[in-house]
Parts: C-alpha cells; structure tokens; sequence
C-alpha cells in the first residue's frame, strides 16, 4: 500500500519484507482531537457515497 494520508490525522504505508512479513508505517501529521476525528471521518464516509 503506497503512503496514504488518512483522516485521522496519520499518513500510513504498508510494505512487505523479504521474508513475506507485512509491515504497517505510520507518521503523526496533525494532532487532532476526538471530535476532530469524528468529523473527518463523516466528511470521507459521505465523500464516498456519493
């Protein structure tokens, strides 16, 4: 999975190594409250049914 911002405020990449394992990556981009969190997410769940 290439990096991806999501909307919780983390950019997340998933990678595999030679041995088969996945690995998951995150990077802190914002600090964002719960409410924050819970609006941002209601914004992408109507983004993507539209």
């Amino acid at each position: 999975m290439a990096p991806t911002e999501m909307f919780w405020g983390e950019r997340f990449a998933r990678v595999r190594d030679p041995f088969g394992h996945e690995w998951g990556i995150t990077t802190q981009l914002q600090e964002m409250t719960p409410d924050e969190i819970q609006a941002a997410a209601a914004q992408m769940f109507a983004e993507m049914s539209e």
